[in-house]
């Protein structure tokens, strides 16, 4: 990669800088090592920079191709709502460049080096929660 100073780095795949833009939800799996598995296992929806009164989706297909699992996010104010259609394996959302949350119902909440990580209390299950 070269820089404004003509300064050259070697990047390996998973650690090229990714441009996202704001009220994007970017779906990332838990399988790095290949790429026939269960997509919607373990995946985690990374949401960046919601705006108020945005709603933000994004879906994660089984292997055939099929919409295997759907994810909406919308904002208003300091609250978050999070729906997720057809999941029946575990999920999570972080929530990028957030730093805490005051409260959340339907799950629990970790800060993490990129955000705060909300996990549902069950697959099927809604999540909201207040910045």
């Amino acid at each position: 990669m070269l820089d404004t100073q003509g300064v050259r780095e070697q990047q390996g795949f998973m650690s090229l800088p990714l441009m996202v833009r704001a009220n994007s939800v970017i779906p990332v799996e838990s399988v790095e090592d290949r790429p026939d598995y269960e997509y919607a296992d373990g995946v985690t929806f990374h949401v960046f920079a919601l705006e108020d009164g945005a709603t933000a989706s994004a879906r994660v297909p089984a292997l055939d191709g099929s919409p295997s699992t759907e994810i909406s996010v919308a904002r208003v104010c300091d609250a978050i709502g999070i729906k997720v259609d057809g999941a029946t394996k575990p999920w999570s959302v972080v929530l990028r460049g957030v730093e805490g949350v005051a409260l959340v119902e339907g799950g629990t909440a970790e800060t993490e080096t990129n955000g705060v990580r909300l996990n549902p209390a069950a697959p099927d299950g809604a999540l909201a929660a207040r910045l």
